[in-house]
């Protein structure tokens, strides 16, 4: 294992570099956050343009179990990595092998596919082979175009996802992916694979098979959908895994312990649970208000207060004293906008942020609230500019919390305690 992380620590940068901005796995600087944000803006815009988006969601079977060693071969020596290290790599996976033991050991089974559990390097060994598989993609005149780039797919480990504006195109793409993805040994679940859509349900095969069309699609950890409602679902969604999480927890959150290390428990593990995403919610007062009637019945439960009892939430904040919900989301979202702002790289979360959208026609009546509405109503429509000092835009930090409480809150939440 030491010897492993050692070839991990010499070959990763080297690996990274050959990297595209699509692939945000495995990747030091990069997250499952960017991925969202890109996403989550396309169809946005593509919504509000009414324009017609078709998404793909991408599932391999088993992929890291099914690369075949060949292919990890093929694509480091196309990434230039040196020979030795290579024979050095190809020494320890030829000499795998695997026994079924019963009563007695079985005989020695060679391992020809997969990379190996358990080890540093495999997850790079397997972005690499799937970045040789991308390679040999010709998909130039495929995607959407984002300005004057195009935009075909993201990638975060083996979780793709395709863009197309045409049911065919889509159709195309996922087809000669299949067929370069076989040649390395991954093969494509059809029962998993998904399309989204805004426009119209034409139906898209695999080898042969009509792939499914869903409303929604739960990718890296957030709820997907072109629903107007969406983001109201994904924070019900969050509010009910918190909850699960809140009563895994029973033993500490309602025992006999002391209240500081409730707090801390809380802050820890129900918190990120809560909020995970929320750099890229579109904030509305509903949503404001589901988070803050859910931690106020979180604090009740763990103070063991009934609502009959009527005592007020300031009170109850004053002894629990967790992390504010709503505050901690708000802050979250104006860092993740600086953040975006500071880039110097061309990932596409910048790139997709600062785009106007595909030409096309809003519909009629009032404006949906979009991503970058609050950020440019508390920065204005510089806030780039503002986001690069970040004195600046820390100061402007605390006004963005502010403003985006409201006054007035609903009470305790409907969740049973």
């Amino acid at each position: 294992m030491i010897s492993m992380s050692i070839l991990q620590s010499r070959l990763s940068p080297q690996i990274d570099n050959y990297q595209p901005v699509e692939q945000a796995g495995f990747r030091s600087g990069f997250s499952t956050t960017d991925h969202i944000q890109v996403l989550q803006q396309v169809m946005e815009k593509y919504k509000e343009f009414n324009k017609p988006l078709y998404i793909a969601f991408i599932d391999y079977v088993k992929a890291f179990d099914t690369i075949s060693h060949d292919a990890i071969w093929e694509a480091l020596n196309k990434c230039y990595i040196n020979e030795n290290y290579v024979r050095v790599l190809k020494d320890i996976y030829e000499g795998s092998v695997s026994q079924v033991k019963l009563e007695t050991r079985g005989p020695d089974i060679p391992i020809r596919r997969g990379v190996r559990q358990g080890d540093p390097l495999s997850p790079k060994l397997f972005i690499m082979v799937l970045q040789h598989v991308f390679d040999n993609l010709n998909w130039q005149a495929e995607g959407i175009r984002i300005n004057k780039d195009r935009l075909t797919h993201l990638r975060f480990a083996d979780d793709i996802v395709l863009f197309s504006e045409t049911s065919k195109g889509l159709e195309r793409m996922i087809t000669s992916l299949n067929e370069e993805s076989e040649k390395v040994g991954l093969k494509m679940n059809e029962n998993k694979t998904k399309i989204v859509t805004n426009d119209y349900i034409n139906a898209i095969y695999l080898k042969g098979k009509p792939l499914e069309y869903v409303s929604n699609y739960i990718y890296l950890g957030k709820q997907l959908s072109f629903d107007d409602k969406n983001e109201e679902l994904e924070v019900e969604r969050r509010i009910n895994m918190s909850w699960k999480k809140f009563w895994s927890l029973k033993e500490i959150l309602k025992g006999e312990f002391p209240l500081y290390l409730k707090k801390i428990v809380l802050d820890i593990c129900v918190l990120p649970t809560l909020t995970y995403g929320c750099q890229t919610w579109t904030f509305s007062t509903k949503t404001k208000n589901k988070l803050i009637t859910c931690q106020k019945a979180m604090e009740r439960s763990v103070l063991k207060i009934r609502k009959i009892q009527k005592v007020k939430s300031e009170k109850i904040r004053q002894k629990t004293k967790v992390i504010d919900a709503l505050q901690y989301a708000l802050k979250q979202k104006w860092q993740w906008a600086g953040h975006i702002a500071r880039r110097t790289d061309k990932r596409w979360t910048l790139q997709t942020t600062m785009w106007k959208g595909p030409k096309g026609k809003r519909r009629r009546g009032r404006p949906r609230k979009r991503w970058i509405d609050d950020i440019k109503a508390i920065a204005g429509s510089d806030w780039i500019r503002k986001a690069m000092d970040k004195g600046i835009w820390k100061k402007l930090k605390e006004a963005f919390t502010r403003e985006g409480v409201p006054i007035i809150d609903t009470g305790e939440s409907n969740v049973s305690e």
